[in-house]
């Protein structure tokens, strides 16, 4: 649900970390939701 909340359509996929972390932390204040979505992100486009 978090993730399906992120403008992902305006970045290329897969994003690069900056890209990433600027767009989550834009968008979610709490530092344990941010890690989250985070964790989501890599697990969908792999980590690095």
């Amino acid at each position: 649900m978090l993730v399906n909340r992120l403008p992902l359509q305006d970045f290329p996929c897969p994003l690069d970390e900056v890209q990433s972390w600027n767009m989550v932390n834009g968008r979610y204040p709490n530092p344990r939701t941010k890690r989250g979505v985070l964790q989501a992100l890599n697990a969908l486009w792999g980590s690095r």
